[in-house]
């Protein structure tokens, strides 16, 4: 993946950095990072998810790009006020892949397997607050406070979701890395209630 400064996000290219987050940012003094249901060797690199360690090297370049930010960031307390990507700084450019790509899935999978939906929410660690007819906060970075919001279909209106996230997260990560982390969100979720 090459971004449009034209950075080549690899492990090698941001090793310091993202080794920086051990026992730092909410991350513990392991030698692997834990996110998603993905563990990130702080070693060599290697990703890999699920309870039998399968490999993931595509998710590589993503997630390097989001670790390499965040490292760089000071910590500040969460809002706990909820923001639609829509507000975020210079969101158009990336609007409309945002709503395909981190949204939508989560809607058609709310649609389709609600309870599998509420077990993963579950395995994440997220906790469930009071919006639509499901919500949930997560916490995809340790810092970085997500909200899933789930509103059931009928004979007429489909089930729907959104993404938003806490107003702090800019101070975190900048506009396109907030997509991305959708992004990995959302895939993350669907890829679990695949397993």
């Amino acid at each position: 993946m090459t971004t449009s400064a034209g950075i080549r996000w690899n492990f090698a290219a941001c090793r310091e950095r993202i080794r920086s987050l051990q026992g730092r940012l909410g991350f513990s003094d392991a030698p692997v990072l834990s996110i998603l249901d993905l563990r990130l060797s702080l070693e060599d690199g290697t990703i890999t998810a699920g309870p039998d360690d399968t490999p993931c090297p595509d998710i590589g370049p993503a997630l390097f790009c989001l670790l390499d930010r965040y490292a760089q960031s000071r910590e500040v307390p969460a809002t706990f006020s909820p923001m639609p990507f829509e507000k975020a700084h210079g969101s158009s450019a990336y609007a409309a892949a945002f709503w395909r790509r981190a949204v939508l899935p989560l809607g058609q999978l709310w649609g389709t397997s609600p309870g599998r939906a509420q077990e993963i929410m579950d395995s994440f660690g997220a906790v469930s607050v009071a919006f639509a007819h499901r919500a949930w906060i997560l916490l995809p970075l340790p810092r970085v406070p997500v909200y899933l919001l789930f509103w059931d279909g009928d004979d007429e209106i489909p089930a729907s979701a959104n993404l938003l996230f806490d107003t702090s997260v800019p101070a975190y990560l900048e506009t396109e890395q907030m997509a991305m982390l959708g992004e990995l969100v959302t895939d993350r979720i669907v890829s679990c209630a695949r397993r």
